[in-house]
């Protein structure tokens, strides 16, 4: 099943405010539900080499 968002891994930059860590949590967590544990790799495949 082909996704038709795009799908980006979530960077943590440091400092992350309460509420901004919350959100990156809560997307990592769907991105798991989603793709599984190694969602990661999948993402990263899935992306153009920069």
């Amino acid at each position: 099943m082909e996704e038709s968002r795009n799908l980006e891994i979530p960077i943590w930059l440091g400092g992350e405010s309460g509420q901004r860590k919350r959100y990156l949590r809560s997307l990592e967590q769907d991105l798991l539900s989603e793709l599984g544990p190694d969602w990661r790799q999948k993402i990263q495949s899935r992306q153009p080499a920069a």
